[in-house]
C-alpha cells in the first residue's frame, strides 16, 4: 500500500479531477485501505458508490490507452469475471467517450444469465452464440488438429465428429488423447503418418470428459497420478509452496500421501505433460476445469476431506500471504473437510467485506456459503444458557423480558438478512423480500428485537420499491411497536423516516415533510452510519414541498442532496435525486433545467451502470419534451427509449409496452394515424403474446389503459359521448393532471379533425383551463393546438 493510499498514483495516471473521485473505490479495491477507515468511512456509507468509481478508474485507464493508440481487449472465461471489471469494460466503450476499442468477451452461456443487458451501452455491439461446428467446420478442425497425419479416411473424421458432437473443445480433448495413446503413429515404411483408423473402437459414448481425463491420467506414471489427484484438491490456482506445505502437514499427521514425488518434481512433470498450465504470478493451474474437476472427482470422498483439512490448517498458518488471498482459500477447505462452523464464520467475514466494498455480488454468494455451512435452526425449548449465548453472540441485541428465546444461531439471522439486502442491492426484489422474510422470522424466534425492527424497515423499503405501499406501511407500524422492546439511534431515525414515507405514499404531503426533516437531522447527526436515511429523507421531503409549491424549501432540499451525493460519488441516489428534482423545475417553471437534470441523470446511469434508471429517465425525459410541445424531439427520444427498454427489460416488460405506447400517442397527436395504428398493433401483438406465455408484466395498469384508448378514440375519429365516458373513468381514477389534460386535448383534435372547429376550439380552452390550474407546462402546446385549429378555421372561412 502506497503512504497516501494511492492518491499520487491515481493522480498521475487518471489526472488529478478523475483521481479525486476515484480514489476511494480504487484504494479499497486494491486492498490499500480498509472500508472502515476514516478516509473512507463516509464514502463507503453510499451504496455502489465504491464499486462504481474503481470501474470507472479502470474504464478511464483504457480509455486513455485508446487515446494513445488503439487497443483491443480480449476477456477470456467472462463466465469468472466480476461485476466490477465488467462495469469497466461497458464504461470504456460509451459512445460518449469515442475512442477507438475493440472488445472481445467469451464466456460460456452461463454469461449471459442475469446479464442479459451487458454490453447494450457500448456504442456498438454484437453478441454471438457459438453452437457446435457445422459438418464441414468440424471436419476441418479434425483434420487440422491430426497432423501431422496425412489422407485420414472421411470416414474416420465424421466418426471423431460425431462422437465430440462438433464441440470444439472435446474434439480438441479427444485429438490430443488420441495422439497421446499413440493413434496417430508413424509409418516403419514410407516415413509418413497416418491414424491407426482400426483402433478408433476404443472411443467410448459420450461424455468424453471423463473417458479423456481417466485416460491422461491412466497414462501417467502411478506417482505422478497421485500427485495430480492431490493437485486437483487445492483449488482452481495454486504455487508450489502450497502444495509442498500441504504436503508436509500430511505426512506430520501421519497421513502417508500417494505420492512420494517431491512437490516442485512432481509439479514440473505435470507441467511438462501439459496437465498442468503456468499463469501469471507463476500460479499454477489445470488446462481447464473440466479436467480438473473430473480428477477431484476421482479422489475418495475420506480422502478429500483429509486433504481439505491439512490445506485448512496450511492457509491458516500462511500469515505471509494477506488476507485477500488466504481468508477465501480457508473457507473453501473448512467447508469441505467438514469443518462447517470454522467456515460459516470465514464466508460471513469474506461476506461483510465484500459488502463493505460494494461488491454486491460476490457478498451474496458469500452469504449463500455461509448459509449453507450453518447448521439448520432448531426451533423447539431452551436448554442450558442457549438464550444467553445468542445475546452474547451479539453482544448489541439484548433480549428484553417474554418468552425466552429459542436456539436459533444468530449467524443464520445475521447471513439471512445480509443475502437479502445483497439482493435488494443487485435488484432482485422479490428475492430479497424472501430472505428478509426468513430472517424476522429467525429474529423473532431468538428474541433478538433490535435485529428484527432492523429487518422489519428493510422489508418495508424493498416493498416501497416495489409500489407495495399498504404492506411497507403495516411493516413500519409494527417495528414501531416492537421498537419499545428495544431500538437503537439508527432504528429511531429509520422509523420516523418510514412515517414519514408511509404520509408521503398517501398524499399527505404537510404532514409528510415535517416527519421527513426530523428523520433527515436525525440521521446526519449518525453520520456515516445515517447516510443512507439522510439521503432518502431529503429527497422525498424535497417532492414532497414542491406538491406543496414551497418551492424555496424544496431547492434547499435538493440542493443539499446533491451536494451529499456528489460528494460521496453516490451515483445511485445522485441519478435519483436529479430526476425527482424534475419536479420541482416541472411545476417552478425551470424549463431549461428540468431538461438538463433528465439528460444528466440518463448520463450518469449510462455512466454507472443503472440500466433501470436510464429507461426511466430515458422514458421520462420523452413524456416531458411531449408536455413542451417539442414534438420532433420527443418522438427522437421515444424510441431511443424504446430501444433502451426492450434491450434492458424485454420486448414485453410493462416498461417497454407503454413507452410504445407514448410513441402512439405522439404519433396520434400529429395526426399520423397509419404510423399509430402500426405501434398499437404491434403492442397488442406482444400483450397477447405474452398472455399465451402467461406472463402477465405486459398489461396495461388502470391509467395506461386509459391512454390506450384515448389514443384508439382518436385514431378512429370518434367524437361525443365515447369521450364524455372515458373524462369520467379518467378524473375517477385521478390520473396525473398532464394525462387527464391529454385526454381533453386529444378529444379536441379528434373533434377538430371531424370537421367540427367551432366545437374543438371550446373544447381547447377547456383544456387550457385546466392546465392554467394544475400543468403550467402543458400551455405552450395547448395554446399552439388552439392557434393551428383557429388558423384552419380562417382558411376554411375565406375558402
Amino acid at each position: 500500500s502506497p503512504r497516501d493510499f494511492g492518491r499520487a498514483l491515481l493522480g498521475e495516471r487518471l489526472g488529478d479531477d478523475v483521481a479525486r473521485e476515484v480514489w476511494a473505490g480504487v484504494a479499497v479495491t486494491m486492498g490499500w485501505i480498509s472500508p472502515d477507515h476514516p478516509d473512507v468511512r463516509s464514502l463507503s456509507a453510499a451504496p455502489g458508490a465504491l464499486r462504481s468509481a474503481a470501474a470507472r478508474a479502470a474504464g478511464e485507464a483504457l480509455r486513455i490507452m485508446a487515446r494513445q493508440t488503439p487497443v483491443a481487449l480480449v476477456l477470456e472465461d467472462a463466465h469468472f469475471a466480476d461485476e466490477t471489471a465488467l462495469d469497466a469494460l461497458e464504461y470504456a466503450t460509451l459512445q460518449e467517450a469515442a475512442c477507438p476499442i475493440w472488445v472481445g468477451v467469451i464466456g460460456r452461456p452461463a454469461f449471459g444469465v442475469g446479464r442479459t443487458a451487458w454490453a447494450t451501452r457500448a456504442a456498438r455491439h454484437t453478441r454471438m452464440d457459438l453452437p457446435a461446428l457445422d459438418p464441414a467446420s468440424a471436419a476441418d478442425l479434425a483434420r487440422r488438429l491430426l497432423a501431422p497425419a496425412e489422407n485420414v479416411p472421411a470416414s474416420a473424421v465424421t466418426r471423431l465428429c460425431e462422437r465430440t458432437q462438433g464441440i470444439p473443445l472435446l474434439l480438441v480433448e479427444l485429438v490430443r488423447g488420441l495422439k497421446r495413446d499413440g493413434l496417430v503413429r508413424r509409418s516403419e515404411k514410407t516415413g509418413g503418418w497416418f491414424l491407426a483408423t482400426d483402433e478408433l473402437d476404443r472411443l467410448p459414448d459420450l461424455p468424453l470428459v471423463q473417458w479423456l481425463a481417466g485416460r491422461e491420467i491412466e497414462s501417467l506414471p502411478l506417482e505422478l497420478a497421485a500427485h495430480a489427484r492431490l493437485a486437483s484438491l487445492l483449488g482452481a490456482e495454486f504455487d508450489g509452496s502450497d502444495l509442498e506445505g500441504v504436503m508436509h502437514l500430511l505426512e506430520r499427521d501421519g497421513v502417508a500421501p500417494e505420492t512420494e514425488l517431491d512437490a516442485s518434481v512432481g509439479l514440473k512433470r505435470l507441467l511438462d505433460s501439459g496437465l498442468l498450465i503456468r499463469h501469471r504470478r507463476d500460479r499454477i493451474g489445470f488446462r481447464h476445469a473440466l479436467l480438473r474437476e473430473t480428477l477431484y472427482q476421482t479422489v475418495p470422498p475420506t480422502e478429500r476431506a483429509v486433504v481439505h483439512k491439512a490445506a485448512y490448517q496450511y492457509f491458516s498458518a500462511a500469515v505471509a500471504l494477506s488476507d485477500e488471498q488466504r481468508l477465501p482459500l480457508m473457507a473453501l477447505h473448512a467447508a469441505r473437510s467438514g469443518l462447517r462452523a470454522e467456515a460459516a464464520d470465514l464466508y460471513l467475514l469474506l461476506a461483510h467485506r465484500a459488502e463493505g466494498r460494494h461488491a454486491y455480488l460476490d457478498a451474496e454468494s458469500l452469504y449463500r456459503n455461509a448459509i449453507e455451512n450453518l447448521p439448520a435452526p432448531q426451533f423447539g425449548p431452551v436448554e442450558g444458557d442457549a438464550a444467553s449465548s445468542a445475546a452474547r453472540a451479539v453482544p448489541d441485541l439484548a433480549n428484553t423480558g417474554g418468552p425466552a428465546p429459542v436456539p436459533v444461531d444468530v449467524r443464520r439471522v445475521e447471513a439471512r438478512q445480509g443475502l437479502g439486502l445483497m439482493r435488494f442491492r443487485l435488484g432482485r426484489h422479490e428475492d430479497a423480500l424472501k430472505d428478509l422474510s426468513e430472517a424476522r422470522l429467525l429474529a423473532h424466534a431468538a428474541h433478538l428485537r433490535e435485529r428484527e425492527v432492523a429487518i422489519l424497515l428493510d422489508e418495508s423499503l424493498v416493498l416501497d420499491w416495489l409500489n407495495d405501499w399498504a404492506r411497507a406501511a403495516t411493516l413500519v407500524d409494527e417495528a414501531k411497536s416492537l421498537a419499545k422492546e428495544g431500538s437503537t439511534a439508527l432504528i429511531e431515525a429509520r422509523l420516523v423516516y418510514g412515517q414519514a414515507r408511509t404520509l408521503h405514499r398517501a398524499d399527505k404531503a404537510d404532514q409528510a415533510c415535517a416527519y421527513f426533516e426530523k428523520s433527515a437531522a436525525m440521521a446526519e447527526a449518525l453520520g456515516a452510519d445515517g447516510y443512507e436515511t439522510h439521503i432518502l429523507s431529503l429527497g422525498l421531503a424535497g417532492w414532497s414541498y414542491s406538491m406543496l409549491r414551497k418551492f424555496e424549501v424544496a431547492e434547499s432540499m435538493f440542493t443539499r442532496l446533491i451536494q451529499l451525493t456528489e460528494e460521496r460519488g453516490d451515483m445511485m441516489n445522485l441519478t435519483m435525486a436529479l430526476i425527482n428534482r424534475c419536479i420541482l423545475s416541472l411545476l417552478s417553471g425551470k424549463r431549461e433545467r428540468l431538461i438538463e437534470d433528465y439528460r444528466r441523470a440518463i448520463a450518469l446511469s449510462r455512466e454507472a451502470g443503472l440500466p433501470l434508471v436510464e429507461c426511466m429517465a430515458q422514458r421520462d425525459l420523452a413524456e416531458v419534451q411531449f408536455a413542451l410541445g417539442e414534438i420532433p424531439e420527443a418522438e427522437q427520444q421515444a424510441r431511443r427509449a424504446i430501444d433502451v427498454n426492450r434491450q434492458v427489460l424485454g420486448a414485453r416488460a410493462r416498461g417497454t409496452i407503454v413507452t410504445q405506447l407514448l410513441l402512439g400517442r405522439l404519433l396520434v397527436y400529429r395526426g399520423e394515424v397509419a404510423a399509430a395504428r402500426e405501434v398499437m398493433a404491434a403492442i397488442r401483438a406482444e400483450q397477447a403474446a405474452a398472455r399465451a406465455a402467461s406472463q402477465t408484466d405486459a398489461e396495461f395498469g388502470p391509467g395506461d389503459q386509459i391512454m390506450a384508448d384515448c389514443v384508439d378514440l382518436t385514431m378512429n375519429g370518434v367524437v361525443g359521448a365515447p369521450w364524455d365516458d372515458l373524462l369520467a373513468r379518467a378524473r375517477q381514477i385521478m390520473l396525473q393532471p398532464q394525462d387527464l389534460i391529454e385526454v381533453m386535448e386529444l378529444r379536441a383534435l379528434a373533434t377538430l379533425r371531424g370537421l367540427r372547429v367551432d366545437e374543438a376550439i371550446g373544447l381547447l380552452d377547456a383544456a387550457i383551463d385546466e392546465a392554467t390550474r394544475s400543468a403550467e407546462i402543458m400551455l405552450g402546446r395547448l395554446r399552439g393546438s388552439r392557434e393551428s385549429a383557429r388558423q384552419g378555421a380562417s382558411a376554411a372561412r375565406m375558402g
